[in-house]
């Protein structure tokens, strides 16, 4: 019922315990998931946008995955698209209009031509969007002198960008397949304002108001990726060997002009480069063994980062420069076999980090670590009359984001910047799931305790207390248990996605204001529904629901109500296909958010144009199955950077 619903975006919109967050993916209650298509890992998730939901066979979620997986995967969506017999010349074209608050286009060609194992195939993409960001700020610093800040934001952007991807493939004696693709990204228009207005209070006293307009201009370079794969068969044995490249070079010009109604004005510029770099390979392979299945492998990733941050002037904001060079070997063995009526999957897995930092040139050991570890998971799934279940233990890791370990600061105002913390350390995550299904009732309990977990934290700057840095920490422990209950029932014309569940916290902080509880649970619902109506047409009616409640040291002080409905209408045997659709008619996406850190308490409420109407026409002609085998190797590496 879902091949009419627009893209693969889309279909994952619906399916339990999937969430969306602004195109990434997470899994209720694991975070965020690592994409497969056709047995691919997709590194550029927007690739998913471009995969028509009428190419998609089924979706499968692997909400505790084995050792086969990175350690730092905690959830895994894969997608299997249909296989459309025929050879030769393929098309694939889509426009789609969007308005917000502007004016959105986006404009994509597919070719491709198969012809026995031979696969060839071309994608050009160009997109044009806008978005809007306004935020209420109220922030407390109890120093000293008792700080009080009350601010407004501003936040507007637009993007322009071409997407380009060739890739060839050949199978060949029934049981081998090699390939390679090549994607580049080029970024030819980024720019942001962000208009930041404050009143500042001294203990209850104006201090100064402030107007602060920062203006970002992006001269990005290209960027590169490209993947060769062999897939195929020994024996008995299967083999599977990727090979990826990434190089990036992104450069922000910005310009800060704050205006002082009590003191004196400033107006300054720093421009922020980033080159990255890595290499990575990785061999897979699977065996029969002992009635069972024995899957080992190797994957070896090299990283370099190169970071330079200039200041106009360094008095206000100083400027750095760091490199980063990461290199990570990991072996896995994970061994199936059946017991009874069910199957017992246990597997190992290892992974040795050796992250040097060095900044301004000169290296830093006390920032310079190696990790290595051993992360286990057990797996044990089985039949009980008519119900099926899985029973599931891993320790998985996170690892910071090169943005969370960054040192340069981001300018709001004098008395607000925003800066990472490069002693973060990884978070390690123990976890324990139940899984049962039974007809279409699905339901699913986890138990998490999140070890040295990454958390946002806001502190006042130690030469100076009326400055507050927003940066991340680890927290010793975080501990969080979620419950999910799906049902789909299908009545006639009438398809539907129901789904409740809960995420319950338990986390306390000593801080200047006392103890602080983050205890409150957060309940979340869905009701989708879908109607295949008579000449083509499909219609659905979407409806979620997020409560109050707490996530880490944050409390949500806002609901969230969010209806999303469209139409669409196939026309030709389904080449050509028209939609609708409307988002977020409510009006009610928004973050609203309340920050208890030590000394700081932060209000924050934030909304986004994310109501907006959208038509797409979509043709197509002999579109089949990509053939592409690909996995790629160094996927999560590329996504930190």
């Amino acid at each position: 019922v879902l091949r009419k619903a627009g893209t693969a975006e889309d279909v994952l919109r619906h399916v339990p315990g999937i969430i969306d967050k602004n195109g990434n993916w997470e899994v209720f209650g694991r975070g965020a998931a690592i994409v497969y298509l056709n047995g691919r890992r997709l590194y550029d998730l927007t690739e998913l946008d471009r995969l028509p939901s009428l190419n998609v066979r089924d979706v499968e979620v692997i909400s505790n995955p084995g050792s086969q997986y990175p350690a730092s995967v905690s959830a895994v969506i894969k997608i299997r698209t249909v296989q459309t017999p025929g050879e030769g010349f393929s098309l694939d074209t889509r426009s789609t209009y969007s308005y917000n608050s502007r004016n959105n286009f986006i404009e994509e060609l597919m070719t491709g031509y198969r012809r026995k194992g031979l696969n060839l195939s071309f994608t050009y993409e160009y997109e044009k969007s806008h978005t809007l960001q306004n935020t209420k700020l109220d922030l407390a610093v109890s120093a000293d002198t008792l700080w009080l800040q009350n601010a407004r934001l501003r936040n507007t952007s637009v993007v322009e960008s071409h997407w380009l991807q060739g890739q060839v493939s050949y199978d060949f004696a029934g049981k081998h397949s090699i390939g390679v693709k090549y994607s580049l990204d080029l970024l030819v228009y980024r720019k942001a304002d962000r208009p930041f207005e404050a009143a500042v209070m001294a203990d209850e006293n104006l201090y100064d108001r402030l107007h602060t307009m920062t203006t970002t201009k992006g001269t990005d370079k290209p960027v590169h990726r490209l993947n060769t794969y062999y897939s195929g068969s020994i024996g008995k044995t299967s083999i599977e060997f990727n090979t990826d490249l990434f190089f990036n070079h992104t450069v922000d010009e910005e310009i800060n002009n704050e205006i002082s109604q009590g003191h004196d004005s400033r107006i300054f510029s720093t421009i922020n480069s980033s080159k990255s770099s890595m290499t990575a390979s990785s061999l897979s392979l699977s065996s029969p063994l002992l009635g069972g299945s024995l899957s080992y492998g190797i994957e070896y990733t090299h990283t370099n980062r190169k970071h330079a941050y200039d200041s106009s002037n360094t008095g206000i904001i100083a400027s750095s420069n760091s490199e980063i060079t990461e290199q990570t070997t990991t072996t896995f063995v994970e061994y199936k076999h059946k017991i009874g009526n069910g199957s017992l999957d246990a597997g190992l897995r290892y992974e040795y980090i050796d992250f040097d930092f060095s900044e301004n040139g000169l290296h830093k050991p006390e920032q310079s670590r190696t990790f290595s570890n051993l992360y286990p998971s057990v797996r044990y799934n089985t039949k009980i009359g008519s119900t099926a279940w899985l029973l599931a233990y891993s320790v998985k890791t996170q690892r910071p984001t090169y943005l969370q370990l960054r040192s340069n600061v981001s300018y709001y105002n004098r008395f607000m910047r925003q800066t990472g913390n490069p002693l973060l350390t990884n978070q390690t995550d123990h976890s324990m799931s139940l899984v049962g299904i039974w007809k279409f009732f699905q339901f699913t309990m986890q138990y998490t305790d999140k070890r040295n977990a990454i958390i946002y934290w806001l502190e006042d700057e130690p030469d100076n207390e009326s400055i507050t840095l927003m940066r991340y920490r680890n927290q010793h422990s975080l501990k969080t248990f979620f419950t999910l209950v799906s049902v789909a029932p299908k009545i006639g014309p009438w398809s539907s996605q129901i789904s409740a569940g809960m995420v319950q916290p338990w986390l306390t902080l000593s801080t200047y204001f006392g103890s602080k509880h983050f205890n409150k649970p957060i309940f979340l619902g869905t009701l989708d529904n879908t109607f295949s109506l008579p000449h083509n047409v499909t219609a659905s009616i979407d409806y979620s629901f997020t409560s109050k409640g707490c996530s880490q040291n944050v409390y949500l002080t806002r609901t969230q109500s969010i209806l999303d409905v469209s139409l669409s209408k196939s026309f030709f045997n389904n080449a050509l296909e028209v939609q609708l659709k409307g988002s977020d008619l409510l009006y009610q996406k928004r973050d609203a958010l309340q920050f208890y850190t030590d000394r700081v308490n932060m209000n924050q409420d934030s909304q986004y144009n994310s109501r907006h109407i959208e038509l797409t026409l979509r043709y197509r002609l002999n579109v089949g199955r990509d053939k592409y085998k690909g996995k790629g190797a160094g996927q999560k590496e590329m996504k930190r950077l």
